[in-house]
């Protein structure tokens, strides 16, 4: 496995789609969390230290970048419903 494929599987998203609350469990720490459209726009950043977000309230696919405190960056495809 290559380092980013590591880096991947440290993380874990739940439930995805969501209707409420994004839950996540990481195995490092992270430096910053932040939501994206599909477009590329910011749309919010987020607490690293919470253990579950509410996204924004419109319907959509978001992205959700995370920076660890290791310096890499893991991106990941949510559905809000």
């Amino acid at each position: 496995m290559d380092e980013q494929q590591k880096s991947k599987a440290n993380f874990t998203f739940y439930p995805n789609p969501v209707k409420q609350k994004l839950n996540l469990d990481a195995n490092v720490p992270l430096e910053s969390v932040v939501i994206y459209s599909l477009k590329g726009c910011k749309l919010r950043e987020l607490n690293p230290q919470e253990k579950s977000w509410c996204l924004p309230e419109e319907k959509g696919v978001y992205m959700i970048r995370m920076r660890t405190g290791e310096g890499k960056i893991i991106s990941k495809k949510v559905v809000k419903r």
